[in-house]
């Protein structure tokens, strides 16, 4: 049970870091103000783009 456990922090350790950096790698690459810029446009556009931003990067 231990083990699981400590099995289970390591992959959530390293999908955190994975994630992360990721992000970290898609934003120097576009930078925050082309990014600011793709999300906006209609609300209704926008809202979705979030969701789908939001849904895929839930840190």
């Amino acid at each position: 049970m231990v083990a699981d456990t400590l099995v289970l922090l390591a992959w959530l350790v390293a999908l955190f870091f994975g994630v992360t950096t990721l992000l970290h790698l898609g934003q120097r690459r576009f930078g925050p103000e082309r990014i600011r810029a793709w999300m906006g446009g209609p609300p209704l556009v926008a809202a979705l783009k979030g969701i789908a931003v939001g849904f895929l990067t839930p840190f």
